[in-house]
This record gives C-alpha cells, sequence and structure tokens, in this order.
C-alpha cells in the first residue's frame, strides 16, 4: 500500500513522512510490512531508525529488536535507545522490570534512564517501585526526578504514595508538578487525604490542578465528596 512504499523508502530527503509512515504501520502489520520495519531500523539516520524501532515495539512482534537497540553496546544513538525502551513499556512484562531498573539507575544519558523510568512504571512491581523511589528522592538529577514521580503513579502499586507525598512538599516546582502528576496516575483511594492536604494548598496553583485531577480519579461518591 501507500503506507507500506512510503515506508520503505531510503535515504535523508522526506524522513519526516517516512516516519509517520513507519509508525503508523506499527500498529498492526503485514509479515511483509514487519519486514520493512526492521529493514528501517538500519537506517542511517537516527530518526527513521527510532520510528522504526518504537513501530516494531508497537506491534509487540519482535521484543530481541528492540531490546538491541536499547542497549548501548549495539545502539550508540541515545534517541533510538530512549525511544527503544519507551517500545518495551507498551507491552509490560515483569521480566523486563531487571533491565530496566538497571537502566534507570546506571545508564550515563539522562534521557534514556527518563524513558527507562517511565517503561518500568508500566511494568509495575516492587523492583520498580524501588528503583523509581531511589531515582525521585535523589535530588541531585531534578529532571529525572520528574520521569521517577510519573513512573510512580504509573506503577498503581500502594509503597509509590509515600514517596509521592513527599514530592508535594519539594521546593522545585517542576518537581512538585510531577508527583502530583504522578498521584493523579496512581489513582488510590489512599492517597485521598494527602490529596485534599495538596488541594488546599493556594501557594501552588499548578499542585490544586493535579490533586483536583488525581481525587476525580478516586471511586465515587467520596471522590465528588471531596471536590465539592
Amino acid at each position: 500500500g501507500v503506507l507500506g512504499k512510503l515506508a520503505a523508502e531510503k535515504g535523508g530527503v522526506g524522513f519526516t513522512p517516512r516516519r509517520s509512515a513507519l509508525l503508523a504501520l506499527g500498529v498492526s502489520p503485514s509479515d511483509a510490512e514487519l519486514a520493512v520495519l526492521k529493514d528501517q531500523a538500519k537506517d542511517v539516520n537516527a530518526p527513521v531508525r527510532a520510528a522504526a524501532v518504537l513501530a516494531v515495539g508497537i506491534s509487540g512482534k519482535d521484543r530481541g529488536l528492540v531490546l538491541a537497540h536499547a542497549d548501548a553496546k549495539t545502539e550508540r544513538d541515545s534517541m533510538v535507545r530512549a525511544y527503544a525502551i519507551l517500545a518495551l513499556g507498551i507491552h509490560p512484562d515483569p521480566a523486563l522490570a531487571r533491565t530496566l531498573a538497571a537502566i534507570v539507575e546506571k545508564d550515563t544519558d539522562e534521557s534514556v534512564r527518563g524513558a527507562a523510568a517511565i517503561a518500568l512504571g508500566r511494568v509495575g512491581g516492587k523492583e520498580a517501585v524501588d528503583a523509581l523511589s531511589a531515582l525521585m528522592r535523589n535530588r541531585n538529577y531534578p529532571v529525572l526526578s520528574c520521569y521517577a514521580a510519573i513512573g510512580l503513579g504509573l506503577t498503581r502499586q500502594p509503597d509509590a504514595l509515600p514517596v509521592l507525598v513527599e514530592g508535594f512538599a519539594s521546593k522545585q516546582v517542576n518537581i512538585l508538578t510531577a508527583s502530583a502528576v504522578g498521584g493523579a496516575l496512581l489513582g488510590r483511594e489512599e492517597g485521598a487525604k494527602p490529596l485534599e492536604e495538596a488541594l488546599a494548598n493556594k501557594n501552588h496553583p499548578i499542585l490544586r490542578e493535579y490533586a483536583a485531577v488525581a481525587l476525580g480519579k478516586l471511586s465515587p461518591p467520596g471522590a465528588s465528596a471531596r471536590l465539592a
């Protein structure tokens, strides 16, 4: 089809529409289209390569290829690695928790670690909460603390809540906001009290906004009564 032909193009000209075609093919590729995606995962253009790897991840049909591009030993471009790691979180597998936790803890590239934090959050479980909690509490990397907060929310684990509540008291607005977003994603009834307190904090309107969203996600009628 037209998408397949566009996705199969070579060279640097017009690579933006080619990336869009690659991503579209990833939704439900035929065997021939999957072959195109795998071929484009070798492209010299990193943005094209990244889109192809993400598309393969979306398809869920070749985790080995995605893992290879997530590994610094086989893929040098950090953007491609970040896309590959995000792709691993699309179809969460608990077996990947240790691999992703190691990237979160030790990788030298911030964008890659941030992507791993999101993917690890989608995988969930104790190992994810432990790794993301440690990252969020490390204030040497404020941007990564934000990714960790969002990842903690994605775990939907009760043990993530106390760490997110710590973030509500942060003096750094970005961490405070990310913690509120994490609380909204967590959507746990146990978080009602700290979220109510955040909602009453008139010094931080962004925190109040996300606290309201988080409370709205809790099961009614309790949530509606809190917001009244």
